[in-house]
């Protein structure tokens, strides 16, 4: 059974620090892809093990995500659809 992971969920061990950065992101190939999609999106706040981020796309909980220049990566742990994009965290791995 998978847990559920809320925005609001408090769980997180380190401090959270605001941060606001626009950044590239990778989710691996997507179906009829030869290669991973570069998408885009901008932190809203970041901690020694994770950070939230809003984009134009979902994802899905479980999802990995890499970071720039693919020396950094996450799980998405929760997304929810805000006004005009998707808010989502992931925890570092």
């Amino acid at each position: 059974m998978k847990e559920k992971y809320e925005m609001n969920d408090e769980r997180r061990k380190q401090p959270r620090k605001p941060c606001q950065l626009k950044i590239p992101f990778s989710v691996g190939k997507l179906e009829g892809s030869e290669q991973a999609t570069l998408f885009y999106g901008n932190t809203a706040d970041i901690s020694a093990t994770g950070l939230s981020i809003a984009a134009d796309h979902p994802l899905e909980p479980g999802q990995i995500v890499t970071f720039g220049n693919q020396r950094l990566s996450g799980t998405v742990r929760w997304c929810r659809k805000m006004d005009r994009s998707y808010m989502f965290g992931v925890k570092f791995i």
